[in-house]
């Protein structure tokens, strides 16, 4: 059984849709696919920049031109970034468990790129709530970013579909009710 995560504190972000940059944030290794988002910043993402949230070995190779490292940051800090972003990139290349960030960002109604690995089709629903690439192509990921920088109306509504799927399904409420049911299952 599962009992998936959850985050507190919804609230769509003031920019909905039209933010000014690319967000990636986690920790900056080549697992989580650092080193793909700088190759698809260089393939163009629609004029806009790629911000990293975060800190870790593949940091500095990545910075660049269009693509700035701001460190490490605190929740009100990672809400205030994600709060100016058009999107949240998760180019991962391992098998990502869950992705717990992209649920963040959900709750600040902003859309998601994610890598389609692992756990992320959990809460990510392709073509609603964001959209995924395969693992380590930086053209892909590079041509859904472009798309999602060129269409603020696309963005929005992804957004916001996320923030609805994260309010139906990953609440505390319902963390709450589903572990019960598990321990009852165990125990009947």
């Amino acid at each position: 059984s599962v009992v998936p995560p959850f985050v507190h504190g919804w609230r769509p972000s003031a920019r909905l849709g039209d933010g000014g940059h690319h967000l990636l944030v986690g920790r900056l290794t080549a697992q989580k696919g650092v080193d793909v988002a700088a190759a698809a910043v260089a393939r163009g993402v629609g004029g806009m920049p790629l911000v990293l949230v975060g800190e870790g070995s593949r940091a500095e190779a990545a910075v660049g031109p269009r693509v700035s490292c701001v460190g490490w940051a605190d929740r009100p800090g990672l809400m205030r970034w994600l709060d100016q972003a058009r999107c949240l990139w998760m180019p991962s290349v391992w098998a990502e468990p869950f992705g717990i960030v992209g649920l963040e960002a959900m709750s600040r109604a902003v859309p998601v790129i994610a890598s389609d690995v692992g756990g992320v089709r959990d809460w990510l629903v392709p073509g609603e709530t964001g959209l995924l690439v395969p693992p380590g192509d930086a053209t892909a990921l590079a041509d859904a970013a472009q798309r999602m920088a060129g269409n603020a109306e696309l963005a929005r509504t992804m957004g916001l579909a996320g923030l609805a799927r994260l309010r139906a399904h990953f609440t505390a409420e319902g963390a709450a009710q589903r572990l019960w049911e598990v321990l009852q299952g165990a125990v009947g």
